[in-house]
């Protein structure tokens, strides 16, 4: 989706990062999942040739429904995140499995960091949306982004992100349904991926309408569902 927005160029950047990371690329697999009626043809570099690159199709989806596509067509024990307009430095999945080693099966999810580059728009786009994903120690994370996470591929498979085609909502209903099931959830800020953004004025005051509206229905959502309340106190 973010290609057919923004160029395809940008998800060939995120697939150069993923060549270059600290953990060993035979360790590393890559699902592109794509709608085909949005995005027809994809034509990988050469220079990617022979890595463990797979093409998903998922006709007529959306962004959840393209991330549980993925998790169920991967082989690999933990599922990660990206979204084709994060790049992600390279001890990104490094950080992803030395966190899920250390804590094992009582982890849920692993939150990483989003930044932008440091102009007043981006700054701004950042208080707006990501904000919170700026600390710099390791902790316990409030709630979860689609496009900088991971899981534990079984758990993932037994409750999937919802397949909300509207708005916003699905990571934190994850997060919600994981904390009541007694699951860590844990930000590490190496676990880093710089974020993407339209510039220009009208760009930035739509997507803040946007995030705050996503915000009042998850917020709306928490009183007859899961426990949101406690993720926005």
């Amino acid at each position: 989706m973010n290609a057919q927005r923004n160029g395809i160029a940008q998800l060939y950047g995120v697939l150069d990062k993923l060549t270059l990371q600290t953990l060993p690329a035979r360790h590393i697999e890559v699902l592109i999942v794509r709608d085909p009626s949005k995005l027809p043809s994809l034509q990988l570099p050469e220079r990617l040739d022979g890595q463990q690159i797979k093409v998903v199709d998922a006709p007529d989806s959306h962004y959840y429904e393209q991330k549980n596509r993925g998790a169920e067509m991967a082989i690999a024990p933990i599922v990660a995140c990206l979204d084709s307009d994060c790049l992600p430095e390279r001890t990104w999945a490094q950080a992803i499995v030395d966190t899920f080693d250390h804590y094992g099966e009582k982890l849920g999810a692993v939150q990483g960091a989003v930044w932008v580059e440091e102009t007043w728009q981006g700054k701004a786009f950042m208080i707006t949306s990501f904000g919170r994903l700026q600390a710099r120690e390791e902790q316990e994370a409030g709630t979860l982004t689609g496009n900088n996470s991971a899981y534990w591929r079984s758990s993932f498979l037994a409750s999937p992100f919802s397949e909300d085609p509207v708005f916003h909502g699905p990571e934190v209903e994850m997060a919600a349904s994981l904390k009541a099931a007694g699951k860590l959830l844990r930000y590490v800020p190496d676990v880093r991926v710089q974020h993407f953004y339209e510039e220009g004025f009208g760009n930035f005051m739509d997507f803040g309408r946007y995030w705050g509206w996503c915000f009042l229905n998850a917020r709306r959502s928490g009183d007859t569902a899961l426990p949101y309340r406690g993720l926005f106190n």
